[in-house]
């Protein structure tokens, strides 16, 4: 009996052991298992978060199109009016428009600016340039730009031009240019006032900047 007992004792102690190890082989299958649905959690939520990333870029790409396409468009009307404007200036002054889209070429090219481009020929037609004059007032103030970039733009000078015609006196400008190329403001205001009409006025302007070269250097750039 005694035997007997201590083989039971044995089978129980090795049957212990064995539930032990079982119990921690389960214990790490347990760890295995937490440690794998952690990675999955993380996962998801890195996931997640790329998601969001992805849809704030996406959103704010969408925006920023949006936006452009906006910016085009107003941009699209504004030439539009701009434009029209100018039309109707050039049938005003009884001008080719062929000539002036050819004109607001050749400025766009020199100053990359549409608007002071156009401005500035709105302005030349309202002071009667119409044709040749006016293909030669372009390349004499073209040049006036491309001589004194740093200070005179084409719209202004055109804009002071045509006050300067209509008071006889030199203004703005158009009088910087003049004193800039080394003209006496004085004599060249008492040439204006002699001249008895629009024309007039017109070809004493031309025949003054065509003494000073600006053509040439508008044909060279």
């Amino acid at each position: 009996n005694l035997q007997k007992l201590e083989k039971q004792s044995e089978e129980t102690s090795t049957a212990l052991k064995g539930l032990g190890n079982n119990t921690k082989e389960s214990a790490d299958n347990m760890k295995k298992a937490e440690d794998a649905l952690d990675t999955y959690n993380m996962k998801l939520v890195d996931i997640k978060n790329t998601a969001i990333t992805v849809g704030k870029t996406a959103t704010a790409t969408a925006a920023g199109l949006i936006a452009a396409a906006i910016a085009v468009t107003e941009s699209t009307e504004e030439y539009r009016r701009d434009f029209a404007r100018l039309e109707q200036n050039t049938k005003t002054a009884g001008a080719s428009i062929k000539d002036v889209t050819e004109e607001l070429k050749a400025l766009e090219a020199l100053t990359n600016e549409t608007d002071s481009s156009i401005e500035g020929l709105s302005n030349l037609l309202k002071t009667g340039f119409t044709g040749e004059s006016l293909t030669q007032m372009v390349d004499q103030l073209s040049g006036a730009v491309i001589q004194f970039p740093d200070t005179l733009k084409i719209e202004s000078l055109a804009d002071s031009l045509q006050e300067t015609l209509a008071t006889s006196s030199a203004t703005g400008q158009f009088a910087e240019l003049l004193e800039r190329l080394g003209l006496n403001l004085d004599i060249f205001n008492t040439g204006l006032e002699q001249c008895t009409s629009q024309t007039e006025k017109n070809q004493y302007a031309l025949s003054i900047l065509a003494s000073t070269g600006l053509a040439e250097v508008n044909s060279e750039y």
